[in-house]
Protein backbone atom coordinates (compact mmCIF):
# COMPACT_ATOMS: atom_id res chain seq x y z
CA UNK A 1 0.00 0.00 0.00
CA UNK A 2 2.53 2.50 1.03
CA UNK A 3 4.27 2.09 -2.54
CA UNK A 4 1.06 2.87 -4.48
CA UNK A 5 1.08 6.18 -2.13
CA UNK A 6 4.34 7.09 -3.26
CA UNK A 7 4.14 5.95 -6.72
CA UNK A 8 0.75 8.22 -7.40
CA UNK A 9 2.38 11.23 -5.04
CA UNK A 10 5.51 11.28 -7.44
CA UNK A 11 3.16 10.95 -10.88
CA UNK A 12 1.13 13.59 -9.49
CA UNK A 13 4.43 15.78 -8.71
CA UNK A 14 6.03 14.94 -12.01
CA UNK A 15 2.66 16.13 -13.64
CA UNK A 16 1.91 19.38 -12.22
CA UNK A 17 5.57 20.25 -11.82
CA UNK A 18 6.36 19.90 -16.01
CA UNK A 19 3.26 19.70 -17.83
CA UNK A 20 1.73 23.42 -17.86
CA UNK A 21 5.37 25.22 -18.11
CA UNK A 22 5.32 26.85 -21.67
CA UNK A 23 1.60 27.33 -21.73
CA UNK A 24 1.95 29.54 -17.97
CA UNK A 25 4.96 31.51 -19.87
CA UNK A 26 2.75 32.93 -22.61
CA UNK A 27 1.41 36.37 -21.99
CA UNK A 28 -2.52 36.35 -22.83
CA UNK A 29 -3.74 38.58 -25.77
CA UNK A 30 -7.40 39.42 -25.33
CA UNK A 31 -7.40 42.81 -27.31
CA UNK A 32 -9.83 42.82 -30.07
CA UNK A 33 -8.60 43.39 -33.61
CA UNK A 34 -11.56 45.51 -36.06
CA UNK A 35 -10.91 43.44 -38.89
CA UNK A 36 -13.95 42.36 -40.29
CA UNK A 37 -17.30 43.42 -40.44
CA UNK A 38 -18.88 41.05 -38.17
CA UNK A 39 -16.43 42.42 -35.26
CA UNK A 40 -17.57 45.96 -35.76
CA UNK A 41 -21.49 45.22 -35.23
CA UNK A 42 -20.08 43.46 -32.10
CA UNK A 43 -18.45 46.06 -31.17
CA UNK A 44 -21.11 48.44 -31.59
CA UNK A 45 -23.49 46.22 -29.52
CA UNK A 46 -21.66 47.21 -26.16
CA UNK A 47 -21.67 50.94 -27.23
CA UNK A 48 -25.06 51.65 -25.81
CA UNK A 49 -24.48 53.11 -22.06
CA UNK A 50 -25.82 50.44 -18.89
CA UNK A 51 -26.26 53.12 -16.53
CA UNK A 52 -29.25 55.59 -16.32
CA UNK A 53 -29.25 59.51 -15.57
CA UNK A 54 -32.85 59.08 -13.95
CA UNK A 55 -32.13 59.20 -10.46
CA UNK A 56 -29.30 62.09 -10.88
CA UNK A 57 -32.34 64.52 -12.80
CA UNK A 58 -35.02 63.71 -10.64
CA UNK A 59 -33.32 63.82 -7.65
CA UNK A 60 -32.15 67.02 -8.64
CA UNK A 61 -35.58 68.33 -9.54
CA UNK A 62 -38.25 69.87 -8.19
CA UNK A 63 -40.11 66.96 -8.77
CA UNK A 64 -39.30 65.29 -4.95
CA UNK A 65 -40.97 65.93 -2.11
CA UNK A 66 -39.43 66.95 1.14
CA UNK A 67 -41.36 65.08 3.99
CA UNK A 68 -39.21 65.79 6.97
CA UNK A 69 -38.63 62.95 9.18
CA UNK A 70 -41.92 60.83 7.57
CA UNK A 71 -39.63 59.75 5.12
CA UNK A 72 -35.96 59.63 4.77
CA UNK A 73 -33.85 58.32 1.87
CA UNK A 74 -31.83 54.46 2.38
CA UNK A 75 -28.72 56.08 0.82
CA UNK A 76 -26.42 58.74 1.19
CA UNK A 77 -26.19 59.70 -2.50
CA UNK A 78 -29.72 60.70 -2.97
CA UNK A 79 -29.63 63.05 0.25
CA UNK A 80 -26.27 64.71 -1.47
CA UNK A 81 -28.54 64.72 -4.99
CA UNK A 82 -31.50 66.19 -3.43
CA UNK A 83 -29.47 68.99 -1.19
CA UNK A 84 -27.25 69.84 -4.12
CA UNK A 85 -24.16 69.00 -2.03
CA UNK A 86 -20.80 67.81 -3.33
CA UNK A 87 -21.37 64.47 -4.30
CA UNK A 88 -18.91 61.70 -2.48
CA UNK A 89 -21.04 59.21 -2.82
CA UNK A 90 -20.31 56.66 -5.79
CA UNK A 91 -23.44 53.83 -7.11
CA UNK A 92 -24.76 52.72 -10.26
CA UNK A 93 -26.51 55.84 -11.09
CA UNK A 94 -23.97 58.48 -9.26
CA UNK A 95 -23.18 61.13 -11.66
CA UNK A 96 -19.58 60.34 -11.58
CA UNK A 97 -20.81 56.59 -13.33
CA UNK A 98 -23.34 57.97 -15.24
CA UNK A 99 -20.36 60.37 -16.80
CA UNK A 100 -17.92 57.63 -16.94
CA UNK A 101 -20.20 54.93 -19.09
CA UNK A 102 -21.76 57.80 -21.43
CA UNK A 103 -17.79 58.60 -22.21
CA UNK A 104 -17.20 55.20 -22.61
CA UNK A 105 -19.74 54.99 -24.78
CA UNK A 106 -18.84 57.99 -27.10
CA UNK A 107 -15.25 56.12 -27.27
CA UNK A 108 -16.54 52.81 -28.16
CA UNK A 109 -18.22 54.49 -31.17
CA UNK A 110 -14.89 56.61 -32.18
CA UNK A 111 -13.43 53.29 -32.15
CA UNK A 112 -15.88 52.43 -34.02
CA UNK A 113 -15.84 54.93 -36.89
CA UNK A 114 -11.88 54.59 -36.36
CA UNK A 115 -11.68 51.03 -37.91
CA UNK A 116 -14.30 51.60 -40.82
CA UNK A 117 -12.24 54.89 -41.93
CA UNK A 118 -9.30 52.52 -41.81
CA UNK A 119 -10.76 49.33 -43.81
CA UNK A 120 -11.51 52.83 -46.79
CA UNK A 121 -15.18 53.78 -45.67
CA UNK A 122 -16.61 50.92 -47.89
CA UNK A 123 -20.41 51.57 -48.58
CA UNK A 124 -20.84 47.65 -47.14
CA UNK A 125 -20.18 49.71 -43.53
CA UNK A 126 -23.05 52.43 -44.13
CA UNK A 127 -25.56 50.70 -41.30
CA UNK A 128 -22.24 50.28 -39.03
CA UNK A 129 -21.11 54.00 -39.77
CA UNK A 130 -24.55 55.25 -39.29
CA UNK A 131 -25.17 53.52 -35.62
CA UNK A 132 -21.95 54.83 -34.47
CA UNK A 133 -22.79 58.57 -35.39
CA UNK A 134 -25.58 58.03 -33.59
CA UNK A 135 -24.65 56.04 -30.68
CA UNK A 136 -21.62 59.24 -30.21
CA UNK A 137 -24.64 61.71 -30.79
CA UNK A 138 -26.97 60.25 -28.26
CA UNK A 139 -24.87 60.11 -25.27
CA UNK A 140 -23.28 63.05 -26.38
CA UNK A 141 -26.70 64.93 -25.70
CA UNK A 142 -27.50 63.44 -22.92
CA UNK A 143 -23.81 64.34 -21.41
CA UNK A 144 -24.96 67.96 -22.12
CA UNK A 145 -28.28 67.92 -20.85
CA UNK A 146 -27.42 66.89 -17.51
CA UNK A 147 -24.13 68.26 -16.80
CA UNK A 148 -23.72 71.48 -18.78
CA UNK A 149 -24.71 74.48 -17.67
CA UNK A 150 -28.32 75.55 -18.70
CA UNK A 151 -29.31 78.60 -19.92
CA UNK A 152 -28.78 81.85 -17.57
CA UNK A 153 -30.40 83.64 -15.66
CA UNK A 154 -30.13 87.69 -15.23
CA UNK A 155 -27.66 86.41 -12.22
CA UNK A 156 -25.61 83.94 -13.46
CA UNK A 157 -24.40 83.20 -9.65
CA UNK A 158 -27.83 81.53 -8.84
CA UNK A 159 -27.44 79.29 -11.85
CA UNK A 160 -27.24 75.44 -10.76
CA UNK A 161 -24.23 73.22 -12.58
CA UNK A 162 -23.54 69.96 -11.19
CA UNK A 163 -20.20 69.29 -10.03
CA UNK A 164 -18.89 65.69 -9.82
Amino acid sequence: MKKYLILIASVTLLITGISCDKYLDTMPDNRLELDSDEKITRLLVSGYASHLFVLTTETMSDNVDDRGDLATSYALLQDEMYEWKDIKEIGNESPMRVWETYYLSIATANQALAEIEKLGNPERLNPQRGEALMIRAFHHFYLVNVFAKHYSTANGATDRVLQL
